[in-house]
């Protein structure tokens, strides 16, 4: 048995998207199942306000849907849990062109530290089998060249990205 949960007039209001006071004249008519007038307000059941809505509350909704990952940088988490757009032809041709630097100028929140984790996740030498996150990825059908590479390497991986400071000389007392 599922514990019905009673919200107010007005969280109501803000998920049907109209006034306390239409919401009010709703529960009035009898419009809202289950409404329990306490005092001067109403209890409405949640389950209720999104059967009038039309649609069901938002995480049943999206059971079996993946989540678009803002601000994860875990590529191993990302491509289990969220939706992801395969990138992974970005280490076929950091393989194939061979320079000794690579500048990564891409704007504010377009994946520059997603795409470096999973530059590592792939190169990575490590004792759980990383393999199984690229073999549904273009990087893998790329041949067999690419695949010994997978798992080979110790990497080792330095980020700054926690490093705040408010002027050069804070910075300069970093110790190491």
């Amino acid at each position: 048995m599922t514990d019905i949960r009673y919200i107010s007039t007005k969280e109501a209001a803000e998920i049907l998207g109209l006034s306390t006071r239409r919401v009010v004249g709703l529960c009035n008519d009898g419009k809202l199942a289950g409404a329990l007038q306490k005092g001067r307000g109403w209890k409405i059941p949640e389950e209720t306000v999104y059967a009038y809505l039309g649609t069901v509350k938002p995480e049943k909704r999206n059971k079996g849907i993946l989540s678009c990952a803002v601000g994860n940088t875990s590529y191993m988490d990302v491509v289990k849990n969220s939706y992801y757009v395969d990138k992974t032809l970005l280490i076929r041709d950091l393989i194939d062109d061979q320079v000794p630097v690579i500048l990564f100028t891409r704007p504010r929140r377009f994946g520059k530290t997603l795409a470096l984790d999973m530059r590592k996740t792939f190169f990575e030498k490590t004792k759980e089998d990383t393999s199984i996150y690229f073999k549904d990825k273009q990087i893998w059908a790329c041949g067999e060249k690419y695949q010994k590479m997978q798992g080979a390497f110790p990497v080792i991986s330095i980020t700054f990205k926690d490093a705040k400071f408010s002027d050069w000389a804070s910075m300069r007392q970093l110790k190491m």
